[in-house]
């Protein structure tokens, strides 16, 4: 291997048009008036999304110097799509102006380091001003706006609306591909969760699901490696002719084969599933398994083995079903049960994390017995995909409403900030007031593209919505001028301030430098 390397222009030069291919490939996507684009997949079937994120991963280039401006650019996109859920080809597009309008001022013999931080005090000024007028969720129905918004489907978003009346909490629903044309609401009662069956031999032939009535559960994160760890389990369900349901990190081929031949010989109707997640996350969701189950889980870190544990610590269940890829079980009630939903629910304003948070509330639900599933239906395999994604996106940007409000949407938040704080502007040293000005010229992108996407003169469009009422804007969808607030054509404040900042972040990254160096072959 040897280096590449690229100085000041050229090198710029390069990485720019590596971030104009990205912003380019994402731009029509942007809004319900967004177009699709097809991705090749090394196997299967194309994507077809309009999802920014996912088209952003599958770009490559051959120029490594592109390749890098695009992947530097990729991680805003990235960031955005993690913290909030949406905003993607907003993030995008924010920071393909931020950087062509830096590397401008760059070459024309600015200082960097003062542009970038003329850059930030920008978005602290936007990020302010967007959550002193955001406007909290405090409805079911405003928040399916949201999600139908962001699915860019009212289907999806009635979906989830009905789901909310159900579950209460968006954390609670769960998206998965249905099997038929329909989108439907399945609202499943006890406990279910993912859990791959070792073997389809353990289901009657040609068919799906297998129902044991009172089972034993075995739970367990360890792996078993012969047959002498469980016998005294197995010996315990064949004299009270009960069904074995065995929960396990793995099994050995041999130790499988014979648990094989046991079921269909008919000596014990047993099914082994393999315990899903991994690390505390799967520790969490066994442990509430076997609460639910009123057994023990056997939890490896906690120095137990199979022969440790006692035939009177199986779990117990009313009724178990199993499937290829899934557990579900009814059980009785019981106050453990309760007394750790209690638990959790006070663990809840301790915990910081947007991905703990959720798995906490995925517990709670889980231990009540109530989630909610929208099987996301199509008529062919890339469209159920492609739905189930924008679902997905949905529930996150209903997650990001619901913590910190929602503004203006149709890109009029980023204009009110344009109207309103632009002119505030303090006097700044020469490369500071340039690098703000930036951001205020940037956030009309997002406007700009939209209008653009529907077919519309997007400059004097802009030029309008500038002239106009601060609270009308332009609703893409029904194409008319409106109060956008009351006619619900929001965005969660999260996805905008998350936007701008991680915009922000990479630029200004890229702003700063001066050389590129590649790898490539000899």
């Amino acid at each position: 291997m040897e280096n590449g390397i690229l100085f000041q222009k050229e090198a710029r030069d390069r990485l720019l048009r590596g971030a104009e291919l990205l912003m380019e490939s994402v731009k029509g996507t942007l809004g319900p008036c967004g177009h699709h684009v097809v991705i090749q997949k090394e196997k299967g079937l194309p994507c077809i999304t309009n999802d920014g994120v996912s088209i952003a991963k599958s770009l490559r280039v051959r120029d490594p110097y592109e390749q890098m401006g695009m992947q530097i650019l990729l991680d805003s996109a990235v960031k955005t799509n993690e913290t909030s859920g949406d905003g993607t080809t907003t993030s995008i597009l924010l920071a393909y102006e931020l950087l062509k309008h830096g590397f401008q001022y760059m070459e024309n013999g600015g200082v960097a380091k003062a542009f970038v931080s003329g850059m930030e005090e920008a978005a602290a000024m936007i990020e302010t001003f967007i959550i002193a007028h955001a406007q909290k969720i405090d409805t079911y129905e405003r928040l399916a706006q949201i999600a139908s918004i962001s699915a860019k489907s009212e289907e999806i978003g009635a979906l989830i609306a009905e789901a909310l009346k159900e579950v209460s909490d968006p954390r609670c629903i769960v998206c998965e591909q249905g099997r038929s044309y329909e989108s439907k609401l399945r609202i499943q009662e006890g406990m279910e969760f993912s859990a791959s069956l070792l073997s389809p031999y353990f289901l009657p032939q040609d068919e799906t699901s297998c129902s044991f009535k009172s089972p034993l559960l075995l739970i367990s994160n360890d792996t078993i490696d012969s047959l002498q760890q469980i016998e005294h389990f197995l010996a315990y369900a064949i004299n009270e002719r009960k069904a074995l349901i065995i929960i396990c990190e793995d099994i050995d081929n041999e130790v499988l084969t014979q648990l094989i031949l046991l079921h269909l010989q008919k000596k014990c109707q047993i099914a082994i599933m393999k315990a899903p997640s991994f690390g505390s996350y799967q520790q969490d969701l066994l442990e509430d398994l076997a609460l639910v189950c009123q057994g023990s889980a056997l939890i490896k870190e906690l120095g137990r083995d199979f022969p440790d544990v006692s035939v009177h610590e199986l779990g117990n269940a009313k009724e178990v079903i199993i499937r290829k890829h899934s557990l579900q079980l009814f059980t009785v009630a019981n106050d453990a049960v309760q007394q750790k939903i209690e638990t959790l629910k006070k663990q809840l304003p301790t915990v910081s994390k947007q991905y703990d948070i959720a798995h906490i509330h995925k517990r709670i639900a889980r231990l009540e017995g109530k989630i909610a599933v929208l099987e996301i239906g199509g008529y062919t395999k890339g469209e159920i995909e492609e739905k189930r994604m924008r679902c997905e996106d949905a529930l996150q940007a209903g997650f990001a409403a619901m913590e910190d409000g929602v503004v203006a949407g149709g890109g009029l938040a980023f204009l009110q900030c344009y109207r309103n704080l632009l002119p505030m502007v303090k006097e700044k040293s020469k490369d500071q007031l340039a690098g703000i000005h930036c951001v205020f010229a940037a956030v009309l992108r997002p406007f700009l593209q939209l209008m653009e996407n529907n077919d519309e003169n997007a400059i004097e469009m802009l030029e309008k919505q500038l002239s106009m009422d601060m609270h009308i804007g332009y609703d893409v969808w029904k194409q008319e001028w409106c109060d956008l607030h009351a006619q619900g054509v929001v965005d969660p404040a999260k996805v905008v301030i998350q936007a701008l900042h991680n915009a922000v972040s990479v630029a200004g990254l890229l702003i700063r430098c001066d050389v590129a160096i590649t790898l490539t072959q000899k």
